[in-house]
Order: structure tokens, then C-alpha cells, then sequence
């Protein structure tokens, strides 16, 4: 994600290709409500701080040894 860039807002395919999901899964997600998004007119948008906010929930790095 790009610092700064978090009011932008995503087509569903740009959000499919940010999140490197299929289509059936993104919709998926937002039918379960886990993606929130935006509608303008007939327009759906995903906020991109809905993309962040999912990898950072669903994100858990591997524990060092150290």
C-alpha cells in the first residue's frame, strides 16, 4: 500500500487485483460483510483502507526463534 493513498477509492477489479483474490472470493468476502463498500449511484467502490484494514487483520508474520 502506498502511504498517503488511504481516502482513495477502488473499482472492484482494482480492489480484486490489490487484495490478489479471485472474483468469487471478493465477493464472497462482501457478502459475508468482512469488505465494506461504498455505492455512488450505481457505482460500487471499495475504500482502499478496507484493503489495508483486511491484510492488516488477517496478517500475522512468522514468530523469529530468536
Amino acid at each position: 500500500m502506498e502511504p498517503g493513498n488511504d481516502d482513495r477509492l477502488l473499482t472492484i477489479p482494482e480492489a480484486i487485483s490489490a487484495l490478489r483474490i479471485s472474483r468469487t472470493h471478493f465477493f464472497r468476502l462482501k457478502r459475508q460483510g468482512i469488505i465494506t463498500d461504498i455505492r455512488l449511484g450505481h457505482r460500487t467502490l471499495i475504500p482502499q483502507r478496507e484493503i489495508a484494514r483486511l491484510i492488516d487483520e488477517r496478517y500475522h508474520p512468522p514468530k523469529s526463534d530468536g
